[in-house]
């Protein structure tokens, strides 16, 4: 049996990868909606893991729970897959590597290759999100070639600190996660009666900018289908006029600050209902739920 640690009322925030958008300064908002039961017969779903700040806060506040972690991103699907799955060896292997400090030199080399093995796939997944600026995948280094700039590569990475939110993280996820790196139709599909849904997919304006995936309409579409019929979800996007067309749902309004781009944007969160997890029948047969919706022009619960 897994030594979780104890459970969190509010969990602490792990942030090892930097994304514009990332979700570790709404954690609190976010986990607030989630209706989750400590169980291991109760499974957190997160189709879209990317960086896992919001995963790593359910495996806080549920250490029973189990977690379902997908990302079609080979390289960060790698990664997870490493930290929850891999044998202790393999962690040991990539924190050997985080130890170094990058440089321009080794991001030349690193760009030049194609990643071979699940520990090379993992690597490269932390380093570009580390060492170019805002975590975009396609960008070049922090500070430029000739670091000439006002950051350097080296200027996010803090080998000591990613060491210890790895060796966490693993503590948190290892031996009740699964990690998969499919089509996120095909992981919604895996939710059942006891699972609920946590997305976060590519925005509809800026996405593609930060993932090496590129989405076009139709996969946003896509998604609003998969979730059709279901009440069991939670999903964050940006504040664009398609989406809000798309999901007529319950929306919640979350304005948060980008310390990576030094700007304020207003994201939503959008769901069917919230429903707090049945409870265990009291002496004469009867469950307690608690089933709460929300008009979209209302606050979010504090």
């Amino acid at each position: 049996m897994p030594n979780h640690p104890k459970k969190a009322e509010m969990p602490k925030a792990i942030s090892i990868f930097r994304y514009p958008g990332g979700k570790s300064k709404l954690l609190k908002r976010i986990v607030t909606l989630i209706p989750l039961r400590d169980s291991p017969n109760h499974t957190y779903i997160e189709p879209f893991v990317g960086g896992g700040s919001v995963a790593l806060a359910v495996a806080q506040k549920w250490p029973s729970a189990r977690l379902i972690l997908n990302d079609r991103d080979e390289n960060i699907y790698s990664f997870w897959q490493m930290v929850a799955c891999g044998s202790d060896r393999d962690v040991k292997q990539l924190l050997a590597l985080i130890k170094k400090r990058p440089t321009v030199k080794q991001f030349r080399r690193l760009r030049a290759e194609e990643p071979a093995t699940s520990l090379d796939k993992a690597f490269h997944a932390l380093f570009f999100n580390r060492t170019t600026f805002g975590g975009m995948a396609k960008s070049g280094p922090l500070g430029g070639y000739d670091q000439r700039g006002k950051g350097k590569i080296d200027s996010r990475w803090n080998s000591l600190k990613l060491t210890t939110d790895i060796e966490t993280a693993r503590r948190l996820l290892h031996g009740r996660t699964t990690v998969l790196n499919e089509d996120f139709e095909r992981v919604i599909a895996l939710a059942d009666d006891r699972s609920f849904l946590y997305l976060d997919p590519p925005y509809y304006k800026a996405g593609n900018e930060l993932y090496t995936s590129c989405w076009k309409d139709d996969d946003h579409v896509r998604l609003k289908e998969a979730l059709r019929g279901r009440d069991d979800w939670l999903l964050s996007y940006d504040a664009h006029p398609r989406i809000q067309e798309l999901h007529r749902v319950i929306t919640f309004l979350a304005c948060t600050n980008y310390s990576i781009v030094k700007r304020k944007h207003t994201e939503l969160l959008l769901a069917q209902k919230v429903t707090r997890p049945r409870s265990a029948p009291g002496p004469l047969g009867i469950t307690d739920q608690l089933r709460i919706w929300v008009a979209p022009d209302q606050p979010p619960p504090k």
